[in-house]
């Protein structure tokens, strides 16, 4: 039996623009691939406090063994999560945050405060982490992001509607469902791929204004296939 990549995600376009060329891709390396839609992101749409509680929780879900676990993934969006709060302004027409280059608009600045807060705070617990244990047992885990979110990266929008998202994911899909090496050329490129190492993408993405310019870490996930 292939042993499973468990990669957990926020939302079900991450999984359809995602899925298809990761198998392609992990099926070389004789992995199984596996998605969690956690129907929001684990590090600021739960009420919990305890961010591992909730990651355990995600992870529970499956009647595998912790040896067929090859490995636990979480994918997830930065919502410019990192800026200064001098970047929330406030504007009372933008009912959802709206992201630009240089700042974050929304009729609730403090709200947007708050959550970059509690964001921030769970990233740092999770990006600390080597493994995480699954019913009982450590397993091999990591995070990378996507700036300001997926379709900043992918498409080069930060604020689609929803409708958008999904023609958006599936046209990533079409595209490159039957060529992974496009793929993987995709998210390497000099206008995508930021930091040469897992930690140093961590460190970039922290500073000044980066977690909402567009960008990602996943090239680093993806570097020896």
């Amino acid at each position: 039996m292939k042993r499973i990549v468990l990669f957990i995600v926020e939302g079900p376009n991450d999984k359809k623009a995602l899925e298809l060329a990761l198998q392609r891709l992990l099926d070389k390396e004789a992995k199984a691939v596996m998605f969690e839609t956690s129907s929001g992101d684990i590090t600021s749409d739960f009420n919990s406090t305890d961010v591992m509680s909730e990651l355990e929780k995600r992870c529970g879900n499956y009647g595998y063994e912790a040896e067929d676990i090859q490995e636990i993934v979480v994918l997830l969006d930065m919502d410019g999560a990192f800026v200064d709060n001098s970047a929330v302004i406030e504007d009372p027409t933008a009912v959802k945050a709206r992201y630009e280059e240089n700042q974050i608009l929304h009729m609730d600045p403090k709200a947007i405060m708050q959550r970059n807060a509690l964001k921030r705070e769970r990233l740092r617990k999770l990006t600390e982490l080597s493994t995480v244990p699954y019913k009982g047992k450590p397993v091999p885990f990591s995070v990378y992001f996507f700036s300001c979110n997926l379709d900043h990266v992918i498409c080069n929008s930060a604020n689609n509607t929803k409708t958008k998202k999904s023609v958006e994911a599936a046209a990533f899909r079409r595209e490159y469902a039957t060529d992974p090496a496009g793929f993987l050329r995709f998210f390497r490129k000099g206008e995508i791929a930021v930091g040469t190492s897992y930690p140093d993408s961590w460190l970039y993405i922290k500073q000044g204004l980066n977690s909402l310019r567009r960008g990602s870490n996943f090239h680093v996930y993806l570097q020896d296939l």
